[in-house]
């Protein structure tokens, strides 16, 4: 019983393709590293491109706005309340709103939440 399981086992036909597949040895050399991260490094200089260098330009832009607040100036929040600038208090972050002309009522606000200033030209 014990021979015919080995001579079974010795008759296994083994498919071309598994030996074809199999590494022989005399294989193509291995690939430049760099050529391999190339891609990658594309792709993080598109991202940098597309997400970071937008998003300084548009910080830069309202920082410099914020700096430029003055009184008397017309804005609207974030939150879309419109006003005139009554006082700013730089070191506190914060800035006082007229909203109303006829009771001259007051708001405060955050520094940050300065959407943009209301022109002639708006």
């Amino acid at each position: 019983m014990i021979a015919s399981a080995t001579n079974a086992v010795s008759s296994v036909v083994v498919p071309p393709w598994l030996l074809l597949a199999q590494d022989g040895g005399g294989g193509a050399a291995a690939p430049n590293p760099l050529l391999t991260m190339l891609p990658l490094l594309a792709m993080g200089l598109l991202a940098y491109f597309l997400f970071i260098v937008p998003q300084r330009t548009k910080q830069k832009q309202f920082q410099t706005m914020i700096d430029n607040l003055k009184e008397n100036d017309r804005i609207v929040t974030t939150g879309g309340l419109h006003g005139v600038i009554t006082s700013v208090q730089r070191d506190a972050g914060r800035l006082t709103l007229r909203v109303d002309d006829t009771t001259g009522a007051k708001v405060r606000v955050s520094l940050w939440a300065v959407d943009s200033i209301v022109t002639d030209d708006k």
